[in-house]
């Protein structure tokens, strides 16, 4: 995430540029030395100067990419997100995983905005970068897909990618049971939007302890939206009704506040 931002460039060179002016400090001061002697003093502060350097911007980077997540996931601002994240996907190497990972961050953003086609196409396929083998950004990827199909209504899409994403998550190995784990969470979640797509019930105990659980505002509010999407065609309005308030009041910016205010009846409050 280094070439990102700026900041991060900044910290990089500046740390360079310090090891620089001591190696050149190196030599001033070791004059009159055996060569030998200033050049192993070089070499040892150059190679200490990009180790520290690369760690210190790839902190700083971090604290940046956090900092803009925030926008998203914490003040629930889709837009402001999307306004300072749009570029970062291009600055990084295309066949690299941060690149991959920075499309997800991307295509998340325009999802909580509810534009789903503007989501597809940030995500980044696998193939391209020649990392299709890499079980975690497969997973990744496949249940944004799904996701995605799922926030368009592409119910046979969704369920093609989930099918997939279920299959990655039963051929997780030992070694990779927490990985399973987290996969296998997931496409529940995403099997229970499907099933409740499809019309037909869906386990709201189950949903509600998940919503208990969710380590995720915006995970949060996709449960919330299940339930109250279960509660309007199966229980009615009125008992919809507290829920979909809920919902209007947590969802901040995103599509899910909007959505829930226009089954109240308050579009554009």
């Amino acid at each position: 995430m280094v070439r990102a931002f700026r900041q991060s460039r900044l910290t990089a060179a500046g740390v360079f540029t310090a090891a620089a002016v001591l190696t050149i400090l190196v030599w001033i001061r070791d004059r009159g030395l055996p060569v030998h002697i200033p050049i192993i003093a070089s070499v040892l502060l150059l190679l200490l100067g990009v180790f520290a350097g690369l760690l210190a911007a790839r902190l700083v980077a971090d604290s940046c990419n956090t900092k803009l997540l925030g926008l998203l996931h914490v003040e629930l601002d889709p837009n402001a997100f999307l306004r300072q994240y749009a570029e970062i996907p291009g600055r990084l190497k295309p066949d690299s995983r941060e690149h991959l990972v920075a499309c997800a961050y991307l295509a998340d953003g325009y999802a909580a905005k509810g534009d789903f086609d503007a989501a597809l196409a940030a995500l980044s396929p696998l193939e391209r970068a020649g990392l299709a083998g890499d079980a975690a950004l497969r997973g990744l990827y496949l249940q944004d897909l799904c996701a995605y199909r799922l926030g368009k209504g592409d119910r046979a899409g969704a369920a093609q990618a989930l099918e997939e994403l279920e299959g990655l998550a039963a051929g997780c190995g030992e070694k990779q049971a927490r990985l399973a784990q987290n996969l296998s969470g997931t496409a529940a979640l995403l099997r229970a939007r499907l099933t409740c797509l499809r019309g037909r019930a869906v386990d709201r105990a189950w949903l509600e302890q998940q919503l208990w659980q969710a380590p995720f505002r915006l995970r949060r509010l996709d449960i919330q939206q299940i339930l109250a999407q279960d509660a309007l065609r199966r229980l009615g309005p009125e008992q919809a009704a507290p829920l979909l308030a809920r919902l209007r009041d947590e969802g901040g910016k995103t599509w899910y506040a909007a959505w829930a205010r226009e089954q109240l009846g308050q579009p554009g409050k």
